[in-house]
């Protein structure tokens, strides 16, 4: 990335004063590789809190991960509702994801990846069909406890609208980027409150045109006015 080594200094200040504000989050357990697959899968496009709500109105729908498996992906959009951002092509990937690991072991459990080094669980989540850098990123942070740091488009954009990362850079750029300057031991808490914090921020509306010749259009009309009240005096 241009201008790395500034970046990665405004970054790393921006964190401090948001770990000296909330705290810093601890990692105290893992949470379920699959659940989290499929969690990543469902924010794509969309909010933390609409994915955790559509993880659980799949969860609700189903009986367990194997019912949810043979489920077609017309069935799952059903349960998501048809408002879901992508649901389709969601559903598709989850159905994907599901079939691949339970041909591969005969069942639905990935808790085995935390025993495998890093490097062989981050192969095995690749070969995965459906898994995109930042759900691959968030199963190895989250749930193996590896090195990462999963960036999505909503959190880019928070990045670039504070400057703190280059405007031209992409996910992928953005994501080798923070997890070369950040460190193993604050990656967890990072993730967390940088997303916290994405997820309030709300982009600066630009001031338009018409509001623009508005503002014109009355300063000339109160100039005209008072113009006319000194004539008159």
């Amino acid at each position: 990335m241009k201008h790395g080594s500034q970046y990665a200094k405004k970054v790393k200040r921006v964190f401090n004063r948001l770990v000296r504000q909330h705290g810093k989050p601890k990692h105290d357990s893992l949470a379920d590789p699959i659940e989290q697959l499929l969690l990543g899968v469902l924010a794509r496009s969309t909010t933390e809190t609409a994915a955790t709500a559509a993880m659980k109105s799949l969860q609700e729908g189903t009986v367990d991960l194997n019912e949810l498996r043979v489920a077609s992906p017309r069935e799952m959009v059903q349960l998501l509702g048809g408002d879901f951002p992508n649901a389709l092509e969601k559903a598709r990937d989850i159905n994907s994801i599901l079939n691949e690991i339970f041909n591969r072991q005969h069942e639905l459990d990935l808790t085995f990846l935390r025993d495998k080094t890093r490097r062989d669980a981050k192969e095995y989540l690749q070969k995965l069909p459906g898994v995109d850098a930042c759900t691959l990123a968030r199963v190895m942070l989250v749930s193996v406890g590896g090195h990462a740091i999963p960036v999505d488009e909503h959190l880019l954009a928070y990045l670039r609208r504070q400057e703190l990362v280059d405007p031209d850079a992409d996910v992928a750029d953005v994501q080798a980027f923070l997890e070369r300057n950040i460190a193993a031991d604050d990656a967890y808490a990072f993730y967390m409150l940088m997303r916290r914090v994405a997820a309030t921020s709300k982009p600066r509306l630009k001031k338009t045109a018409g509001v623009t010749r508005r503002k014109k259009t009355k300063r000339a009309s109160n100039t005209k006015r008072s113009a006319a009240s000194r004539k008159n005096k």
